[in-house]
């Protein structure tokens, strides 16, 4: 299969995977998957695990979403290791905000190219 897949591990104990290619959650509309990963206490079924994936990132979001993770507080990241729901949930909803942001965007950008074109009428 060809594309693009790549694992950044951080001191935090939080790391980030990156895929596109055939079968990625929207790669067939140029978007990126991120998963995002954390060491696991007891080593025994792997050394991480996946602890929410997000597909359909614009390229511009993964740097974000990269910088974000490695930037998470070692308390929160330990919160996150240990299973606490809430911080997850509290990670995810930022992941998918810097996602929205930039989709939004991107959007925004076409409208205004289709506006200078004249192909938007009111």
């Amino acid at each position: 299969m060809q594309g693009y897949a790549k694992r950044w591990m951080f001191p935090n104990g939080l790391g980030v995977s990156i895929v596109h290619h055939e079968g990625s959650m929207g790669c067939d509309m140029g978007y990126f998957e991120c998963a995002l990963l954390a060491r696991r206490k007891n080593f025994g079924v792997g050394e991480y695990r996946i602890v929410e994936t997000f597909g359909h990132l614009p390229f511009p979001a993964v740097d974000e979403v990269l910088l974000y993770v490695y930037k998470i507080p070692q308390d929160q990241a330990d919160d996150i290791k240990d299973n606490d729901e809430g911080v997850e949930v509290a990670v995810g909803r930022k992941i998918v905000g810097i996602r929205e942001t930039y989709r939004i965007a991107r959007w925004q950008d076409r409208l205004h190219t289709y506006a200078e074109k004249g192909n938007l009428t009111h």
